[in-house]
């Protein structure tokens, strides 16, 4: 019975210094961080703009095929001279040599779809060579998938409208929701009788594009109409962009 009550009471005097112990490291967490103890308040604010698409993308490819019995070389010759009647295609289009260039070149094999207990064989090859077009001559959109079909172009895909210069556009955005952002902290603070003292944190979300979508499809097959020039209309980007801002608050006066 002598020896419990030692080892409780040897329990109930180190509980007693470990709790001693912790007041002042709580104490000295607060007095490094005098910021916590302020009354905050933190208000978000969003900014959108819309604007004009200035800028288009898109990516034209030739693919061709050949039989087994025809040697890659020649598959890869016919690739070839589509690949460089589509370029000549975009320049009497009025595209210039900066803003079309090779994005990928591959060749593949092809492979027989197998019955049951059969292994796959190679029955040809595929080559693939995808020309990407990046111009502010928006109003060629239409003439440029037109050409480059006619050229020998059989694939049109990632055909987007964007900005030429993010960066302008995207300080825009942050500017007005800085001062959507603001303008609530004003509204709020004189609503519930305080004053905004200082600005203690601003925070901002990723800003984000949203380009128009002229197409629903990502990738189409133009072959069927090689000879329509297809109507595009650029249309506008959004862009928008969230901060959130903390503010120190004290008495209203």
């Amino acid at each position: 019975m002598t020896h419990l009550m030692t080892l409780i009471a040897g329990a109930l005097a180190a509980a007693t210094l470990f709790s001693c112990a912790a007041v002042p490291n709580k104490a000295h967490a607060m007095k490094n961080n005098p910021e916590a103890e302020r009354p905050q308040m933190r208000v978000t604010g969003a900014g959108e703009l819309k604007v004009p698409a200035d800028q288009l993308r898109l990516a034209l490819s030739v693919v061709t095929e050949g039989a087994q019995d025809q040697p890659v070389s020649a598959v890869m010759e016919e690739n070839s001279r589509l690949a460089s009647r589509v370029r000549e295609a975009l320049r009497r289009v009025g595209l210039e040599d900066d803003e079309v260039e090779t994005s990928s070149f591959m060749v593949a094999p092809i492979y027989s779809t197998p019955q049951r207990g059969e292994a796959r064989r190679i029955t040809g090859y595929r080559v693939q060579n995808e020309v990407r077009v990046t111009t502010k001559k928006m109003e060629l959109a239409g003439r440029i998938i037109q050409q480059g079909v006619e050229a020998g172009a059989n694939q049109v895909s990632s055909l987007t409208f964007g900005l030429a210069e993010e960066r302008a556009h995207r300080a825009d955005a942050i500017a007005q929701a800085t001062r959507n952002a603001r303008s609530d902290a004003t509204a709020l603070a004189r609503a519930a009788g305080v004053n905004i003292v200082r600005t203690l944190r601003l925070d901002l979300d990723q800003p984000q594009f949203q380009p128009p979508q002229p197409f629903m499809a990502s990738r189409m097959n133009m072959e069927a109409d090689a000879g329509a020039q297809p109507p595009i209309e650029a249309g506008e980007v959004t862009v928008r962009a969230t901060v959130t801002i903390i503010f120190e608050i004290g008495e209203g006066r």
